[in-house]
């Protein structure tokens, strides 16, 4: 198996995408830690990774605050001594148009997406750097190139994680330490349907033009292993035009 006996991290683990990136990882042999801000939700996708009989972790985590990030890296490395992928993929979304979001609208889609990538991103790069290796998969969004009316806030966020992972790279040159970006493009999850109304989402699921969690999988999987030791600091886009 392509990841047999590493230890993955899967941040906002308990959603759609999360439980995909969860189950696929541990597939291919990895242990995997599943957080979330919602505890129930994190020991959902574990359970479901141990009845695969493979290794599954619930961990609760805010991922806007901290000591609470570097206590689950500690946890993380307590637990299995290393830490061999990191999925930096926690996030929310909204629906307002710049004119009439609040700040606190505001704060909220960037605190998380963006401010908790900073830190978890910190957190598991200081432990890649005692082993001189690991693989760090930011969850991106075309939408961060693109923009989309209605949502400034969350392109906004995923811009600034695009420029975060590539100046990580940067910074993380000649190590043994890549750092990647996948943009799922339009996919069927329950962020994607809080801002696209019923039809809208209905009319692209038949068309093909949205897709499933699990069409991702296969590419996280192969930022996660030695199949892409020769890539780092480079965002993959399912459809830009998603």
């Amino acid at each position: 198996m392509l990841l047999d006996g590493r230890v993955a991290l899967v941040t906002g683990g308990g959603g759609d995408l999360g439980r995909a990136y969860s189950l696929g990882l541990a597939a291919e042999g990895a242990r995997v830690v599943v957080s979330d801000l919602d505890i129930s939700r994190a020991e959902r996708v574990a359970l479901e990774v141990s009845a695969t009989g493979a290794t599954g972790i619930p961990w609760e985590c805010d991922v806007t605050d901290a000591a609470a990030v570097d206590g689950m890296i500690d946890g993380v490395v307590s637990e299995f001594g290393r830490l061999d992928v990191l999925c930096n993929h926690a996030g929310v979304t909204g629906n307002a148009a710049v004119v009439d979001m609040t700040e606190d609208e505001w704060d909220r889609v960037i605190d998380i997406n963006l401010k908790g990538a900073f830190l978890v991103a910190r957190a598991g790069v200081r432990q890649m750097r005692l082993q001189d290796s690991g693989s760090v998969i930011f969850t991106v969004s075309g939408l961060g190139i693109r923009g989309r009316a209605g949502g400034a806030h969350y392109a906004a966020s995923k811009g600034g994680m695009i420029g975060l992972l590539r100046s990580l790279t940067a910074e993380l040159h000649g190590t043994g330490i890549r750092v990647n970006g996948v943009s799922p493009g339009p996919t069927d999850t329950a962020m994607s349907r809080e801002w696209r109304s019923q039809e809208d989402q209905a009319e692209r699921l038949a068309s093909g033009a949205v897709g499933a969690p699990e069409d991702i999988v296969g590419t996280v999987v192969f930022l996660a292993s030695d199949l892409s030791n020769h890539i780092t600091g480079q965002v993959i886009l399912k459809d830009y035009w998603g």
